[in-house]
Protein backbone atom coordinates (compact mmCIF):
# COMPACT_ATOMS: atom_id res chain seq x y z
CA UNK A 1 0.00 0.00 0.00
CA UNK A 2 2.73 2.33 0.73
CA UNK A 3 4.60 1.74 -2.58
CA UNK A 4 1.71 2.40 -4.10
CA UNK A 5 1.29 5.32 -2.68
CA UNK A 6 4.57 6.26 -3.21
CA UNK A 7 4.26 5.32 -7.16
CA UNK A 8 0.93 7.82 -7.12
CA UNK A 9 2.99 10.54 -5.59
CA UNK A 10 6.09 10.19 -8.02
CA UNK A 11 3.87 10.10 -10.69
CA UNK A 12 2.19 13.23 -9.79
CA UNK A 13 5.42 14.94 -9.11
CA UNK A 14 6.69 14.51 -12.42
CA UNK A 15 4.26 15.47 -14.43
CA UNK A 16 2.04 13.73 -17.07
CA UNK A 17 3.99 11.47 -18.91
CA UNK A 18 2.76 11.90 -22.14
CA UNK A 19 4.48 15.54 -20.89
CA UNK A 20 7.85 13.76 -21.22
CA UNK A 21 6.97 11.35 -24.59
CA UNK A 22 6.50 14.21 -27.92
CA UNK A 23 5.40 11.20 -29.76
CA UNK A 24 2.45 10.41 -27.62
CA UNK A 25 1.73 14.35 -27.16
CA UNK A 26 1.67 15.16 -30.31
CA UNK A 27 -0.96 12.60 -31.01
CA UNK A 28 -2.56 13.51 -27.58
CA UNK A 29 -2.42 9.79 -26.40
CA UNK A 30 -2.31 9.38 -22.61
CA UNK A 31 1.27 7.35 -21.35
CA UNK A 32 0.63 4.76 -19.20
CA UNK A 33 3.66 5.02 -17.49
CA UNK A 34 3.05 1.86 -15.27
CA UNK A 35 3.21 -0.07 -18.44
CA UNK A 36 0.90 -3.29 -17.19
CA UNK A 37 0.88 -6.28 -19.19
CA UNK A 38 -2.71 -6.52 -21.37
CA UNK A 39 -5.33 -7.81 -20.14
CA UNK A 40 -5.85 -11.34 -22.44
CA UNK A 41 -9.38 -11.81 -24.10
CA UNK A 42 -9.96 -13.91 -27.28
CA UNK A 43 -13.22 -13.00 -29.58
CA UNK A 44 -14.13 -14.35 -33.09
CA UNK A 45 -14.48 -11.49 -36.55
CA UNK A 46 -17.78 -11.93 -38.43
CA UNK A 47 -15.87 -14.35 -40.51
CA UNK A 48 -15.64 -16.78 -37.25
CA UNK A 49 -11.57 -16.67 -37.03
CA UNK A 50 -10.87 -16.60 -33.25
CA UNK A 51 -8.31 -13.72 -32.42
CA UNK A 52 -6.46 -14.18 -29.10
CA UNK A 53 -4.55 -10.77 -27.65
CA UNK A 54 -1.33 -13.20 -26.20
CA UNK A 55 -1.40 -14.66 -29.57
CA UNK A 56 0.10 -11.07 -30.72
CA UNK A 57 2.86 -11.20 -28.42
CA UNK A 58 6.09 -10.26 -30.53
CA UNK A 59 3.86 -7.91 -32.52
CA UNK A 60 2.93 -4.16 -31.66
CA UNK A 61 -1.50 -3.79 -31.21
CA UNK A 62 -3.13 -0.53 -31.86
CA UNK A 63 -6.72 -2.39 -29.79
CA UNK A 64 -9.39 0.13 -31.02
CA UNK A 65 -12.99 -0.30 -29.15
CA UNK A 66 -15.57 1.16 -31.96
CA UNK A 67 -18.78 0.72 -33.36
CA UNK A 68 -20.51 1.18 -36.86
CA UNK A 69 -23.10 3.16 -35.51
CA UNK A 70 -20.02 5.77 -34.13
CA UNK A 71 -19.64 8.66 -36.00
CA UNK A 72 -15.85 9.43 -35.16
CA UNK A 73 -14.91 5.47 -35.13
CA UNK A 74 -16.06 5.92 -39.55
CA UNK A 75 -13.96 8.83 -39.83
CA UNK A 76 -10.87 7.61 -38.20
CA UNK A 77 -11.03 3.88 -39.81
CA UNK A 78 -9.41 4.76 -43.43
CA UNK A 79 -6.61 6.29 -41.55
CA UNK A 80 -5.95 3.21 -39.32
CA UNK A 81 -6.27 1.10 -42.33
CA UNK A 82 -3.44 3.79 -44.30
CA UNK A 83 -1.07 2.91 -41.12
CA UNK A 84 -1.72 -0.59 -41.04
CA UNK A 85 -0.92 -1.01 -44.45
CA UNK A 86 2.81 0.74 -44.33
CA UNK A 87 3.11 -1.14 -41.16
CA UNK A 88 1.89 -4.56 -41.20
CA UNK A 89 5.00 -6.55 -42.74
CA UNK A 90 6.95 -4.77 -39.57
CA UNK A 91 5.04 -6.64 -36.84
CA UNK A 92 2.35 -3.65 -36.40
CA UNK A 93 -1.24 -5.66 -35.82
CA UNK A 94 -4.90 -3.30 -35.57
CA UNK A 95 -7.57 -5.25 -33.78
CA UNK A 96 -10.73 -2.77 -34.51
CA UNK A 97 -13.14 -4.74 -31.27
CA UNK A 98 -16.86 -3.98 -32.12
CA UNK A 99 -18.65 -3.38 -29.66
CA UNK A 100 -21.56 -6.45 -29.96
CA UNK A 101 -23.39 -6.01 -33.06
CA UNK A 102 -24.22 -8.48 -35.64
CA UNK A 103 -21.09 -10.31 -37.55
CA UNK A 104 -23.27 -9.40 -40.69
CA UNK A 105 -23.64 -5.74 -40.08
CA UNK A 106 -19.54 -5.53 -38.99
CA UNK A 107 -18.67 -7.53 -41.97
CA UNK A 108 -20.46 -5.14 -44.16
CA UNK A 109 -18.88 -2.42 -43.09
CA UNK A 110 -15.35 -3.24 -43.37
CA UNK A 111 -16.40 -4.48 -47.04
CA UNK A 112 -17.72 -1.22 -47.62
CA UNK A 113 -15.22 1.10 -45.89
CA UNK A 114 -11.80 -1.59 -47.77
CA UNK A 115 -10.74 -2.06 -44.22
CA UNK A 116 -8.45 -5.00 -43.87
CA UNK A 117 -7.35 -5.54 -40.01
CA UNK A 118 -8.89 -7.91 -38.11
CA UNK A 119 -12.09 -6.63 -36.72
CA UNK A 120 -13.81 -9.12 -33.97
CA UNK A 121 -17.03 -8.60 -32.56
CA UNK A 122 -17.02 -8.43 -28.65
CA UNK A 123 -20.63 -9.98 -27.33
CA UNK A 124 -21.73 -8.35 -24.41
CA UNK A 125 -19.47 -5.43 -24.39
CA UNK A 126 -17.30 -7.72 -21.90
CA UNK A 127 -14.07 -7.11 -23.08
CA UNK A 128 -14.76 -3.71 -23.43
CA UNK A 129 -15.78 -3.61 -19.22
CA UNK A 130 -11.86 -5.36 -19.16
CA UNK A 131 -10.38 -2.32 -20.33
CA UNK A 132 -12.83 -0.18 -19.05
CA UNK A 133 -13.35 1.53 -21.93
CA UNK A 134 -15.10 5.02 -21.37
CA UNK A 135 -16.85 5.23 -25.15
CA UNK A 136 -15.90 4.78 -28.48
CA UNK A 137 -13.71 5.22 -30.41
CA UNK A 138 -10.49 4.02 -27.58
CA UNK A 139 -7.45 2.77 -28.21
CA UNK A 140 -5.00 1.21 -26.43
CA UNK A 141 -1.08 1.07 -27.59
CA UNK A 142 0.44 -2.18 -26.81
CA UNK A 143 4.12 -3.28 -27.64
CA UNK A 144 5.60 -6.55 -28.50
CA UNK A 145 5.59 -7.67 -24.92
CA UNK A 146 2.19 -7.03 -24.20
CA UNK A 147 2.43 -4.24 -22.21
CA UNK A 148 -0.23 -1.34 -22.40
CA UNK A 149 1.58 1.67 -22.99
CA UNK A 150 -1.22 4.35 -23.83
CA UNK A 151 -4.00 5.34 -24.46
CA UNK A 152 -6.50 7.32 -26.57
CA UNK A 153 -9.99 8.51 -25.84
CA UNK A 154 -11.98 9.85 -29.27
CA UNK A 155 -10.62 9.61 -33.03
CA UNK A 156 -7.54 9.94 -34.52
CA UNK A 157 -6.07 10.73 -38.09
CA UNK A 158 -3.64 7.59 -37.38
CA UNK A 159 -1.76 8.05 -40.34
CA UNK A 160 -0.17 11.58 -40.02
CA UNK A 161 3.62 11.78 -39.68
CA UNK A 162 3.02 12.39 -35.65
CA UNK A 163 1.08 9.04 -36.08
CA UNK A 164 3.47 7.37 -37.62
CA UNK A 165 6.52 8.40 -35.34
CA UNK A 166 4.33 6.92 -33.05
CA UNK A 167 3.69 3.77 -34.66
CA UNK A 168 7.71 3.35 -35.34
CA UNK A 169 8.68 4.64 -31.42
CA UNK A 170 5.98 0.95 -30.70
CA UNK A 171 7.39 -1.04 -33.07
CA UNK A 172 11.35 0.21 -31.90
CA UNK A 173 10.63 -1.12 -28.29
CA UNK A 174 11.63 -4.63 -27.56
Amino acid sequence: MIVGALTLLLGALAGPASARDPAFSAMAVTHDPREDEAPDFTLATPVGQRVRLADLRGQAVLLNFWATWCPPCRLEMPAMERLYREFRDQGFVILAVDLDESPKLVAKFMSDFRLSFPAPIDPGSRVAALYRVPGVPTTFLIDRRGRMLGVAVGPREWATPEGRTLIRGLLDRR
